[in-house]
């Protein structure tokens, strides 16, 4: 066995040399570099041959398959030994060698060719480069065989010379900045490897030059019939020869040329142009519209509704096709005329003519409009018709009754038009409203049921039955609103258990006498809606908007309604409210699976209803909309509503059941992310244990372990690999919103709602432990019995010994990390078990070659399954094998007894190889045609050919038995896929077979035949062969030929004498019509030939038309000729060819004469000369040919019509074309121009008359009017006359206008005048003539009446006379004056001062107007409230009735607020202004008739406290009011809720003054309350305080802590510091009055906080508020006396006792309280201080026989005796006097303390001072 086993290894061993030599040894044989990929055919390849010994400058020899390689145009030698095959086809496959002179060979090397070209692409991202800018070019490469390729770029032979681009390695993209054809190629060089050439691609550049499309005639349209000719010119394009594109969206075909003729029969459509110039185009034309199509007339008003005394302006214009808007310029030649009634004409009699399209009309009536042009006149069509109404002075107004703010549905309610000062006129009615449901034509319109559909904006005017087109204006819109429902509020709208629910149903207009009802809903499953229960309390509806459910425990719905009115108007149930419990309830429960907040899209979601009945239904509510139940969602089975790939957002779920109850409500995400938090669906109890979850779409898990991170409420919580997160005992504090994260993505956030239970924290605790120490005792019995396991296993594998494992290196590590994933054996053995001695392993370590190479390890493993003494045994052989690159460990395993010779034997088979047959057809083309023929052979590549037995089969099956076969003609049927196959004749079963072959037979292909541009005087033509599969040409490989043939095909082919003949192109410079067409194989088999090619062969000569005579317009009857001239074109004898574009027969002449013009000759001539068929010179330029058949009209023009004081105003005359209104009468035109003045039909004027300055222009000083016509040719032809122009010469006289009243500004309604006036006038008899740029003309009067001003007639106005007896002598036009209307009234400034009223002081009211001194007269009046409508009606002050001409007014004796308003008035009739805005001025005094108190009673208070202010007086009704800067008053309805004669305020806290106004017109003092949205404020009074009271301002913390340390200021100064937290003021006095605010801290250290100051008011004292002064004051002192002496009584037996305890005590033991009573002393007032300061003390303590000696924490009772010594003047106080303090404590701790002071008072002249002993107390 062991010599077997040496055997075997060393088999081994000698495999392993032979395979690991290394080809690349050092070796002096030469060294053929070569691609080692598959190559394409037609790559380009380079094969080197290299020598290690000398350099490459040696010639060296190609061999393929061992015969030298034959160079021809395709195979080429290199110096350098390198050999270069440019196109690389299938006949190059084979093994290449090479060799030096010296004769030895290199190695072969295969060069693998694949039987198609490779594909390779050039693409561009845009074929038209912007100007400045560049494109992308990119190049595709098939099968880039893993290596980087070198892309180069290149433009081909004919765009113009520019540098080829190259890019780095591995970049296939390049950026062009230049215009051209463009192709790439890939390679490699250090491979010595090219592609073919990829497609070509033409790339444009954009030059800046612009095109620009131009018609003539230039009008904005053109009518069906005329003629129009486009123009594409290119600015700044030199001498460039421009080719033309055209682009329009007409019908006609597109143009080619640079100028296009349409007899305008359809050319309606957008226009655009482009040109072209070899690479070079410019960007496309902006479009230009043309339009052909009858035109209507357009007829416009600035206002159909005549103002009363005013006109309107009306406006007609042609109406285009693309769009409503006027085009009717002076260029369209447009005149217009105008109808009113029956189309019937107007005159100027009829309106004023403002100009051409526009006139002025002050007559009502229906007018139409339409245009007319040319001679005769071409009309359009009418106009829509447009009725014009007249208004008259009445007044229309709507009324609403009842006039209630908003209707409510199914109330009745009448709009009623009423007209002012109708009088006996009879009127019908007309509405206006913005509702959907519109009023009849009657004075009242009724609505019985109100609707929503009612809502909307009403006005109405009224029309005069006697005069249709006399109305009133339009009445000022009223508003009316219909709503369908109140709104409801609930509050909470999760509940905690048995919480209470707040609903608020809310209407808009809450003060309007409303009852609230309210109801509970209970689910009808029947017809899947509600019913709704009345709540408790609720049968004869609430007063108040609000209701409270208290104990509300499950999820519940409620609905609210209001009613009011008699009879009761109800309205519609409000929409329904849920407040949701996520309680579950054993009677009605909903449950989700699965049971977790978030899911994905594609989950399936159940929600399961359980509990006390049998018909359930579940319902959601989503963010956005309301889904009503689950069938019409979802799925419902029996209970349960499935939720399956549905995609939602959150909503709410729950049941609803047929008894009525309603479930617990689960929150449900329905994500489409990729990652959801697995969280609980209902409340977590307190205590419980649990787990949230991070939960992917995609559950997979990559080897490193990302961390996921879980948030609560935004923070993160835990940050770790672990992906859920556990909460052992959920307390209240984990209630939040919780989200995870995980690889960057990050779920959406869900609720933890977390619920209190009442139970004992630690009952679960000794179940707890019990399982944890039964769980902890079977974990260590297991971990025992799994040791002694171990230990007792046996094995029969044992570790080599050291100097065996030494010679391993770090193979051995990898082969054991290997091994660990195998059988127990292998991991047995490498992790080093102990085995029995007698049973041992062998390794055997070859390391082979370089340290590089593989590495193999044999191991024979022995098993001895028996007793040792036994031979008999098993042999494992294992094989491993590590390699470099992958460090992968392979084992081969082979269990054998005495099989070795099988293992051998399996080796032998291993290393053997059997060679297939191949089959291949010659000729090798990728496609074959009908007719021509194809041989298979096939070849064993084994043995000798007569060995085999033969067939070829087709698409599967036999097709002919034969080694080669040839196949002619072919059919396409002979398509198909082709194989062979040899059966051994000496071995029968032994059967090779072939590669599969592919043949394809297309039907007989045509050549194409295609022309490039022509270079240097001969065009190239190209000819290509056009498969049935593809377009391109076939490739070289194809072996095409191809034949040429010019004139007749049947002739013999071209040959290299008659052109530049190469196989696919010539170059030819004859010209004639060619064809071509292919051959190829022998005999030649031909494709179709070609269709035919026309080339034009251009010489030099210039072909010029030219016209005579040279006019750009020639009219019809005109007598022309056309010319053909051939610039340097020598003594040819030409032929002539034209074109035109006229519908006229072409001409064949050199000249061409048009004996009497007419409109078909009009269009573009061109013309060439031909010396031959296909010899010619290019076509000329064109000329355009106009011919009108109108008779053009002469027109006139005049620099001034007015002729100055002295002067001369020059005229000028031109004829005007069709094309433009511009004049076209330069001498090139040969026009004459005749004058005319007065009559048309006189005689021309002479230079006796005017001043002749040209043919066209006259100089005249004489008034009159003047005529003018052109003439041309012999005889003249005349144009039409032109218009006539009046000219008037100016008189010296100086014309004014004035204006009365003379005011800046003037308003509507109100009457002023205009007047012209003339200085100088004599006894001249003028008419006058207005100038206004309003849109209402004056008459020709000399004085201009507007009785009432509108807006309409602001403007500048001027005016002129003109002489009865000369009308064209006339004066200068006046100085404009500027004339304002302004449709606004004016509302006048009130200002009040003062604002805040001293009692019985005197108010000044200013009124300012715009312009004080246009005559104002100002009225002033007192506002009265009138709680009716929350408004105030004014009543006039004193004095006022008439006006007063001062701007002020003064109010005497004023008491309590109020508040003014004012106005002004002028003119005749009397205009007044609207009135100013309400001013209050207030005051803070208090009296019976109405006050207002406040609580809490004081000026600051902070935000979002409850404020209530109350009103109290001889009223029933009140309204509180507030006021805001800069000037807002509000309602309490608006900030707060008003309750009876209260307000309180719990939303909107503003800062502002407040106060009272009742029914009966009273006005409350008024309080300035401050809202402090800090954290401290000043308590001070809200009130006024008399003079003599004691206040206190304190300052008050939000938090309600104490202060440590206040500072108290008045106006900015301090004047108190250092307390504790109040100042006290006993006596208030006038000069106390000022702005208080404090400042403090909460403690030492702390930031101080300044509250904002506050007025604090003092009014005089009233005599009742003092005179019980001197009867408290006797009874005071009575009582204090009788007090002292029964205590001094007391005191003085109680020392005599033997039980006593007294002990007088110095003033120097004081503690430090007494000191601290001092300083609070100090502060107080001065009767206060005059005691602590005047006098010394005596204090005496009595205190029990028990008490410790200083308890300061009991209660302490003072009683202070004054004893005051009247003396005499001049004496000193005595010093023996002083005050005994008496304290006397009780024995109890809880008795209170009695202190007893006497304060000895002295008068004297002079204070001796304070004694020492002051300082205690």
């Amino acid at each position: 066995m062991g010599h077997t086993v040496l055997c075997v290894l060393g088999l081994f061993l000698l495999n392993t040399l032979l395979s690991g030599q290394d080809d690349g040894d050092y070796s002096t044989d030469p060294i053929l570099e070569s691609p080692a990929f598959t190559l394409f055919e037609e790559d380009s390849v380079i094969l080197r041959c290299r020598n290690h010994a000398s350099s490459n400058e040696k010639k060296a020899t190609f061999f393929k398959d061992g015969s030298p390689v034959k160079m021809d145009s395709n195979h080429h030698s290199l110096p350098g030994a390198e050999l270069i095959i440019y196109s690389v086809s299938v006949s190059d496959r084979g093994n290449y060698t090479c060799s030096f002179e010296e004769g030895a060979e290199s190695k072969p090397k295969e060069l693998r060719v694949k039987e198609r070209r490779r594909n390779v692409e050039l693409r561009a991202e845009e074929t038209i480069i912007p100007v400045g800018g560049r494109v992308t070019l990119t190049c595709s490469v098939e099968d880039p065989a893993g290596m980087e390729y070198e892309y180069e770029f290149r433009r081909t032979s004919d765009a113009p010379e520019k540098p080829s681009a190259q890019t780095e390695k591995d970049k296939n993209k390049v950026d062009i900045p230049d215009g051209g054809k463009y192709i790439c190629r890939g390679g490699s060089r250090e491979q010595y490897f090219f592609t073919p050439i990829s497609n070509d691609v033409t790339i444009q550049e954009t030059v800046p030059n612009k095109a620009v499309v131009t018609f003539q005639p230039d009008w904005p349209q053109i009518f069906s019939g005329e003629k129009i000719t486009l123009r594409c010119e290119i600015q700044g394009g030199g001498d460039t020869d421009w080719t033309y594109e055209w682009r329009t969206t007409s019908s006609h075909i597109v143009p080619t040329g640079k100028e296009y003729i349409s007899s305008a029969e359809y050319p309606s459509g957008e226009y655009r142009c482009m040109g072209r110039s070899d690479y070079f185009l410019t960007k496309w034309s902006e479009a230009i519209t043309v339009s052909a199509y009858k035109p209507r007339a357009k007829l416009t008003a600035v206002n159909r509704d005549i103002p009363v005394g005013g006109s309107v302006t009306l406006t007609c214009s042609v109406n285009t096709a693309p769009s409503s808007s006027s085009s009717s310029s002076s260029s369209s030649g447009w005149k217009y005329f105008w109808y009113r009634g029956e189309k019937t004409s107007l005159t100027t009699q009829d309106g004023v003519l403002y100009s051409n399209r526009q006139i002025s009309v002050s007559v009502g009536g229906v007018y139409r409009c339409r245009g007319g042009r040319g001679e005769p006149d071409y009309y359009t069509d009418y106009s829509d018709s447009i009725t014009v109404n007249k208004n008259v002075a009445n007044k229309a107004v709507v009324s609403l009754q009842p006039n209630w703010s908003e209707i409510y549905e199914g109330e009745k309610l009448t709009l009623r038009c009423e007209i002012t000062d109708e009088g006996d006129s009879g009127w019908e009615y007309e509405w206006r409203t913005t509702s959907s449901i519109k009023p009849s034509n009657q004075n009242e319109h009724h609505i019985r049921f109100a609707y929503a559909s009612h809502s909307g904006t009403y006005s109405c005017k009224g029309r005069m039955k006697s005069a249709q087109q006399s109305s009133t204006e339009w009445s000022d819109p009223i508003t009316l609103t219909v709503s369908n429902k109140p709104v409801l509020s609930v509050s909470p709208s999760w509940l905690s258990p048995g919480a209470s629910v707040t609903l608020s149903c809310s209407v808009k207009d809450p003060s309007a006498g409303w009852r609230f009802y309210w109801y509970k809903a209970v689910p009808r499953l029947s017809d899947i809606s509600y019913s709704y229960d009345l709540l408790p309390g609720s049968t004869n509806g609430t007063e108040q908007d609000s209701y409270i459910v208290d104990g509300q425990t499950h999820t519940a719905g409620y609905v609210c309604g209001a009613a009011r009115g008699d009879p009761v108007i109800y309205t519609h149930y409000s929409e329904l409210k849920f407040v949701w419990s996520g309680e579950f309830d054993l009677s009605a429960s909903l449950t989700v699976s699965p049971d977790r907040v978030q899911h994905f899209t594609s989950d399936s979601v159940s929600l399961s209803c359980e509990g006390n009945s049998t018909e359930w239904r579940v319902k959601s509510l989503p963010e956005n909309s309301y889904w009503p139940y689950c069938s019409s969602w979802r799925t419902m089975t029996r209970s349960t509503c499935t939720i399956q790939r549905y995609r939602l957002s959150a909503a709410v779920f729950w049941c609803e059941f047929g008894s009525g109850e309603f479930s617990n409500a689960v929150n449900i995400t329905i994500q489409n992310e990729d990652i959801i938090l697995v969280s609980p669906v209902r409340p977590v109890t307190e205590g419980d244990f649990v787990t949230l979850s991070c939960k992917s779409r995609r559950q997979q898990h990559s080897g490193k372990s990302l961390n996921v991170f879980f948030y609560r409420n935004g923070e993160v919580i835990q940050n770790d690999t672990r992906r859920e997160l556990n909460i052992s005992a959920v307390l209240k504090s984990d209630e939040g919103l919780y989200k995870c994260q995980h690889s960057g993505t990050e779920s959406t956030q869900s609720w933890m709602s977390v619920k209190a239970v009442s139970r004992p924290e630690s009952s679960s605790f000794p179940v707890l432990m019990i399982i944890g120490l039964v769980c902890g005792i079977i974990l260590v019995i297991l971990l025992l019995l799994l040791c002694r396991f171990r230990l007792s296993k046996d094995s029969c594998f044992n570790r080599p010994i050291q100097t065996e494992s030494t010679n391993r290196g770090s193979a051995t590590s990898d082969m054991v990390n290997q091994n660990e994933d195998q059988l127990n054996q292998y991991s047995t053995l490498l992790h080093g078990k102990q085995h029995n001695p007698e049973e041992s392993c062998v390794y055997s370590d070859v390391n082979i070659g370089t340290p590089d190479d593989s590495l193999m390890y044999a191991q024979v493993d022995c098993h001895n399954k028996a007793k040792v003494k036994k031979k008999k045994g098993n042999l494992q052989l294992s094989l491993y094998t590590k390699q470099k690159q992958s460090n992968r460990v392979s084992v081969l395993d082979v269990n054998m007894r005495h099989t070795v010779l099988c293992v051998l034997g399996f080796f032998s088979l291993y290393c053997g190889h059997a060679q297939d047959a191949v089959l291949t057809i010659e000729p090798n083309w990728s496609t074959l045609f009908t007719g021509e023929s194809v041989t298979f052979i096939c070849d064993m590549r084994e043995g000798e050919d007569t060995d085999w037995y033969y067939s070829i089969w087709k698409d599967g099956g036999e097709f002919i038995r034969s080694k080669n076969y040839i196949l002619q003609p072919l059919v396409i049927g002979y398509s198909g896929e082709y194989q062979c196959f040899g059966d051994h004749k000496i071995s029968p079963p032994f059967r090779k077979e072939s590669n599969k072959v592919s043949l394809t037979v297309s039907a007989q292909p045509k050549a194409q035949l295609s022309k490039d541009i022509s270079v240097e005087g001969s065009v190239t033509l190209t000819c290509s062969v056009i498969t049935a599969s593809s377009t391109s040409s076939s490739s070289s490989s194809s072996d095409w030929k191809y034949f040429w043939y010019r004139e007749d095909k049947t002739s013999g082919p071209l040959t290299s004498q008659d052109v530049l003949l190469s196989n696919e192109t010539i170059r030819v410079s004859v010209g004639g019509v060619y064809r071509c067409r292919g051959g190829r194989g022998e005999p030649d088999y031909y494709t179709d030939y070609s269709d035919p090619v026309t080339v034009n062969k251009k010489i030099a000569g210039r072909a010029v038309v030219t016209l005579q005579p040279n006019w750009s317009e020639i009219y019809r009857g005109e007598k022309i000729t056309l010319r053909c001239e051939i610039q340097e074109g020598g003594d040819t004898e030409w032929t002539y060819g034209w074109t035109t574009t006229s519908s006229n027969t072409f001409p064949t002449d050199k000249a061409y004469t048009i004996i009497s013009a007419t409109e078909s000759h009009s269009g573009q001539y061109r013309c060439l000369g031909r010396r031959d068929t296909y010899t010619s010179t290019e076509w000329s330029e064109a000329i355009t040919l106009k011919v009108l058949s109108n008779k053009p009209r002469a027109e006139l023009s005049v620099d001034n019509r007015d002729i100055p004081v002295g002067g001369s105003v020059t005229l000028t005359c031109s004829v005007n074309t069709a094309s433009s209104s511009s004049s076209s009468s330069s001498s090139s035109s040969g026009w004459k121009y005749f004058w005319y003045r007065e009559e048309k039909t006189s005689e021309p004027v002479t230079t006796q008359d005017v001043v002749f300055l040209t043919n066209g222009q006259i100089r005249v000083s004489v008034g009159g009017v003047y005529w003018c016509r052109g003439g041309r040719g012999q005889p003249d032809y005349y144009t039409e006359y032109s218009d006539p122009i009046a000219v008037n010469k100016k008189l010296a006289n100086k014309v004014v206008v004035t204006l009365q009243p003379n005011w800046s500004e003037i308003y509507k309604g109100e009457k002023i005048t205009l007047r012209c006036e003339i200085t100088d006038e004599g006894d001249s008899e003028w008419e006058y003539e207005w100038r206004t740029t309003s849109s209402i003309k004056p008459s020709n009067q000399n004085e201009h009446h507007i009785r009432s001003a509108y807006a309409s007639h602001s403007g500048t106005y001027s005016c002129k006379g003109r002489m009865k007896g000369a009308q064209q002598s006339s004066t200068e036009w006046s100085d404009p004056i500027t004339l304002t209307v302004s449709n606004n009234k004016p509302q006048p400034v009130l200002t009040v001062s003062p604002s805040w009223l001293s009692p019985g002081a005197s108010v000044t009211l200013s009124c300012s107007v715009k312009d004080p001194s246009a005559g104002w007269r100002f009225y002033w009046y007192k506002a009265v409230p009138r709680l009716s409508d929350i408004s105030y009606s004014y009543d006039l002050l004193p004095g006022s009735t008439n006006g007063t001409e001062q701007d002020s007014y003064i109010v005497d004796g004023q008491t309590h607020t109020a508040g003014y308003v004012c106005r002004a008035a002028r003119g005749d009739p009397v205009f007044y202004t609207h009135y100013s805005e309400l001013k209050f001025v207030w005051s803070g005094d208090v009296h019976l008739a109405a006050s207002l108190t406040v609580g809490p009673d004081r000026s600051q208070h902070f935000n979002k406290e409850s404020l209530s202010l109350s009103c109290e007086g001889n009223s029933t009704e009140w309204r509180v009011k507030r006021f805001t800067e800069p000037s807002t008053v509000f309602s309490c309805s608006i900030f707060g809720k008003m309750n009876g004669s209260t307000c309180n305020i719990d939303r909107f806290w503003f800062s502002g003054v407040y106060w009272c106004e009742s029914e009966t017109g009273q006005i409350s003092n008024a309080v300035n309350i401050t809202i402090q949205y800090g954290d401290i404020i000043l308590v001070s009074p809200v009130l006024p305080v008399a003079e003599g009271h004691s206040v206190t301002l304190g300052c008050r913390l939000k938090t309600e802590n104490v202060l440590y340390n206040v500072d108290f200021y008045k106006n900015g100064k301090l004047i108190q510091n250092n307390t504790r937290g109040e100042l006290t003021i006993s006596a208030v006095s006038k000069s106390h009055e000022g702005f208080y605010k404090c400042k403090g801290n909460e403690s030492p250290g702390r930031r101080s906080q300044t509250s904002q100051q506050s007025w604090m008011s003092v009014k005089p004292s009233r005599p009742e508020e003092i005179s019980p002064f001197p009867v408290l004051l006797v009874v005071g002192l009575v009582g204090g006396v009788l007090l002292i002496l029964l205590l001094l009584l007391f005191l003085y037996r109680y020392r005599k006792s033997n039980d006593s305890c007294f002990s007088r005590s110095p003033s120097t033991n004081q503690s430090p309280a007494t000191n601290h009573m001092i300083n609070q002393e100090e502060t107080q007032h001065k009767e206060y201080a005059s005691v602590l300061h005047g006098d010394a003390y005596l204090y005496e303590t009595i205190k029990g026989p028990e008490e410790p000696k200083h308890d300061e924490s009991k209660d302490v009772t003072y009683s202070v005796v004054e004893l005051k010594n009247i003396a005499k003047k001049g004496r000193n106080n005595e010093p023996k006097e002083s005050t005994v303090y008496s304290t006397v404590k009780m024995a109890s701790a809880a008795d209170d303390l009695l202190y007893a002071q006497v304060h000895s008072h002295t008068q004297a002249k002079k204070d001796t001072g304070p004694a020492a002993a002051d300082e205690t107390v």
